[in-house]
């Protein structure tokens, strides 16, 4: 209801600005803003009143748009903190299990569980290589940091149980 209101309001002023456009010659405006704006309002407090009315819209429409950009930049970095605690976790388990023995270690960087044959161990290698290689990171580089890390102790995890199984 009161946005039909604002709109029937918002139409006649439109129209009631293209009557009085109607009546300068635009061509002779040139570049004198002045000259032009004191054709379309001839009253100095009506000039004004647009004016004011100008500057009051196009400052809704900058905090508008201030709104927007804060709320995609909040949401950006939230997400942003999100990927890093989830690297920062994958990469502090693969240190705590570095402790517990090399088998152990090598069984849980692959994500698997201890005894797997190899060719278990290959496909798992894959897999989390799928998951965690670096080139999917390239565009941020904390990410991708993170990522390289991880990679190292599978491709370390996968040379081991190479060497083990005698498949090198």
């Amino acid at each position: 209801m009161l946005s039909e209101k604002f709109f029937r309001i918002l139409k006649a002023n439109v129209n009631d600005l293209m009557d009085r456009l109607d009546n300068v010659n635009l061509g002779k405006v040139g570049k004198d803003l002045d000259t032009f704006l004191d054709k379309v309002f001839p009253d100095p407090e009506e000039r004004r009143e647009f004016e004011r009315k100008y500057q009051s819209q196009k400052q809704k429409e900058e905090d508008e748009w201030r709104k927007k950009y804060n709320y995609y930049q909040q949401k950006a970095k939230s997400q942003q903190n999100t990927y890093n605690d989830y690297f920062r976790n994958q990469y502090q388990g693969f240190q705590n299990n570095f402790t517990a023995g090399l088998d152990g270690k090598y069984y849980d960087a692959l994500e698997i569980k201890p005894g797997a044959s190899f060719d278990e161990i290959k496909s798992a290698y894959k897999k989390v290589m799928k998951k965690y290689h670096p080139d999917k990171y390239h565009s941020d580089p904390e990410k991708y940091k993170y990522a390289q890390q991880i990679s190292q102790k599978i491709n370390e995890a996968y040379a081991h149980f190479k060497k083990k199984f005698g498949k090198s």
